[in-house]
């Protein structure tokens, strides 16, 4: 666990991807909504060309579980581990989340 305002910043980005978490967002969901380049049409979520460039959705996919791995977050599910929370000082989210059937599976 980094310190000081890299520390900050890590809880910071656990805490708002938890809210996302709150509306039962996962991996395959949930950075759409803070990612470019990406937009809401009516209902469902669509990959769009923006200024002539495009996400190539398995690149986008192979980033997003390299991220998880790094944050110390489940890759299969996006969604926090006991341990990283712990780590944070976030033991009584782990046992909320754990209660909901949304902690993140401990990985190898």
């Amino acid at each position: 666990m980094p310190s000081g305002y890299s520390r900050a910043a890590t809880v910071t980005w656990s805490i708002s991807r938890l809210m996302f978490m709150k509306r039962n967002m996962r991996k395959g969901n949930s950075f759409h909504s803070i990612c470019g380049p990406a937009v809401m049409k009516p209902g469902a979520w669509k990959y769009t060309d923006l200024m002539g460039r495009a996400l190539n959705k398995s690149r986008f996919e192979e980033w997003k579980t390299i991220f998880y791995k790094l944050e110390g977050w489940n890759t299969k599910t996006g969604w926090p581990k006991r341990s990283t929370l712990e780590k944070m000082d976030l033991k009584f989210v782990a046992d909320a989340l754990q209660t909901a059937h949304r902690l993140g599976e401990e990985e190898a």
